[in-house]
């Protein structure tokens, strides 16, 4: 399975520990630990390991004691591997696609809304603040109508927001033409312009897309926690309430809820 032969995979305990990928050997341990101390009725795990020629592999462990010393202390212990790969792939590429824009491989709606959760509590613990931006692309609906879909999908995969941002910052599509940044700490409100200000320069620029010129820009709505709302629903509605007011008074602008 791992392209070891005998033995290379005699009975020593280091070249095993090696062959554990670095970021699971502490888990692996510690569930034979608790195995071996009666803390755990079974011994099941997976991990990864290294195989001979370097690549890695998922692997299920299920282990039991076979022998016990006169005193009951643990003495021999057999087990099996299986071969997981395929199914944590599997998986892995499930859980890519429940939460991240197929189009533009950003977050989507569903993982935005769980990591400004988590940055809503974390700023109310911190007694902190953060901002939350509500994006729409203005003059984006008539490269759809008159270049078709196709040019509109690769303009809306050129990257740029996510080179505006800060990199502790979430950029995610929510749908169509619309955006969410996350800005997670900010010191006071200019952080927010700062950012938002980046954003637009970006975006004024023009862009080429399949041999194209394109010109567009972009309407920014920001709500900050905790004035402009104190939960993450609250912020989106009025980050979303103050995109439309950047919207309604010209476009390419941002305005604070």
């Amino acid at each position: 399975m791992a392209g070891y032969s005998d033995a290379d995979i005699a009975a020593d305990e280091n070249a095993w520990r090696e062959r554990i990928h670095q970021e699971d050997r502490a888990q692996v341990e510690e569930d034979i630990r608790a195995y071996l101390d009666g803390r755990s009725a079974s011994y099941y795990n997976e991990h990864r390991v290294i195989c001979r020629d370097g690549t890695v592999k998922w692997v299920l462990a299920r282990g039991m004691i076979v022998s016990r010393s006169a005193n009951g202390q643990a003495r021999r212990m057999i087990g099996t591997h299986a071969d997981i790969t395929r199914r944590r792939e599997m998986e892995e590429r499930m859980h890519h696609m429940a939460h991240f824009d197929p189009l533009t491989d950003l977050p989507n709606r569903a993982l935005i809304h769980d990591r400004l959760q988590q940055a809503v509590a974390k700023a109310r613990r911190n007694k902190s603040q953060l901002a939350l931006m509500f994006l729409d692309l203005d003059k984006f609906k008539p490269v759809n109508d008159n270049l078709g879909h196709d040019v509109g999908d690769l303009l809306l995969k050129t990257g740029r927001l996510l080179e505006s941002v800060r990199a502790s910052d979430t950029v995610a599509r929510i749908g169509g033409d619309e955006f969410v940044v996350l800005l997670p700490v900010i010191l006071q409100q200019q952080d927010a312009t700062v950012v938002a200000e980046k954003i637009l320069k970006a975006l004024r620029c023009p862009f080429e897309v399949a041999g194209h010129p394109l010109t567009i820009s972009v309407s920014v709505g920001i709500a900050a926690y905790p004035e402009h709302g104190d939960n993450e629903k609250l912020l989106l509605i009025n980050a979303d309430i103050a995109m439309y007011h950047a919207k309604h008074a010209g476009c390419d602008d941002y305005c604070f809820f």
